[in-house]
């Protein structure tokens, strides 16, 4: 795990060259490269990203090297700072990247304070958005908060601070709503497949009678008017279920007049039932039809 004066270096960086924090990731990433190679030898490397290309690389150099100072003291550059750091830039003497850690390192003044503002807004959003959720937009819009021409940089920094506490309230909130939600489902779905084995015991019941009145030994019911009828609720939850199953799918009709019948298994016993194609249950089932005959398919 890299040092705290090398991910506070990096965090520096990020909100320097890019004006806003480093996500989790990113921080960890070149806080390890500081640890092994040196902060001199990774501050060009961490300019040359992608996201610099597609934010500024169509820019000059005068507006790269006052963009700076707005990422960092939240104030157009001076005069002579912009003139000296546009040459240098220019010259090849140093990259955008080194100007940026210069001129954060070289802050007077009030700038001193408007950048140790975003630097605690920057450790603050990076901290609480470590378990997801970090918005590039909303954390630099977060930093802009705090500027030079600010009457009380106090008062602004501790304004960002408390909101981003309560975004991270808000996710908490989100969170236990959907786990709520979750739970409800559940309790739904345990409530369905007791009512499904409520109707297949019914059924069960019904067949033994029909059994013990026909005296017949089969526990089958395959005679067309044994035909077992349950609701698409119950029959979903039956799909669900380790103790039903399916078999001999059979799909009849075409188009939009279309049923399955199939076998359900429950124990030793064995039902008929029929599936519209208005329900959830055959949408389930009849991807598991093979191309047979124009009005029906078997699945043994």
């Amino acid at each position: 795990m890299a040092k705290i004066e090398n991910v506070n270096f990096v965090q520096q960086l990020y909100v320097a060259y890019y004006g806003r924090p480093g996500d989790r990731d990113g921080l960890s990433y070149w806080a390890d490269r500081v640890e092994e190679e040196g902060e001199g030898n990774i501050i060009d490397a961490f300019g040359e990203s992608q996201e610099f290309y597609q934010r500024y690389g169509s820019l000059d150099e005068t507006t790269l090297v006052n963009n700076l100072y707005q990422q960092i003291f939240g104030r157009d550059a001076d005069e002579g700072g912009l003139a000296y750091y546009v040459k240098a830039l220019t010259d090849g003497i140093k990259s955008l990247s080194e100007i940026a850690l210069t001129i954060s390192n070289a802050a007077q003044g009030k700038d001193v304070e408007v950048m140790k503002g975003r630097l605690e807004i920057a450790d603050a959003y990076t901290e609480k958005k470590a378990q997801g959720g970090y918005d590039a937009a909303t954390a630099e819009a977060l930093l802009k908060r705090v500027k030079s021409n600010d009457d009380d940089l106090v008062v602004s920094t501790k304004k960002a601070l408390k909101d981003i506490e309560d975004m991270l309230e808000d996710a908490f909130d989100d969170i236990e709503d959907a786990i709520e939600d979750m739970l409800d489902e559940l309790e739904d779905m345990k409530d369905a497949r007791k009512d499904a084995f409520e109707d297949l015991e019914d059924a069960l019941e019904d067949a033994l009678d029909d059994e013990n009145e026909d005296e017949d030994d089969d526990n089958d019911l395959d005679d067309q008017d044994d035909v077992l009828e349950l609701d698409d609720e119950v029959l979903t939850a039956l799909l669900n279920s380790s103790e039903v199953s399916f078999d001999n799918l059979t799909l009849i009709g075409t188009g939009d007049d279309q049923e399955l019948t199939a076998d359900l298994h429950y124990g030793e016993y064995m039902f008929k039932v029929e599936i519209d194609d208005d329900t959830a249950a055959f949408a389930e089932l009849v991807g598991l039809a093979q191309p047979g005959e124009t009005d029906a398919a078997v699945i043994a």
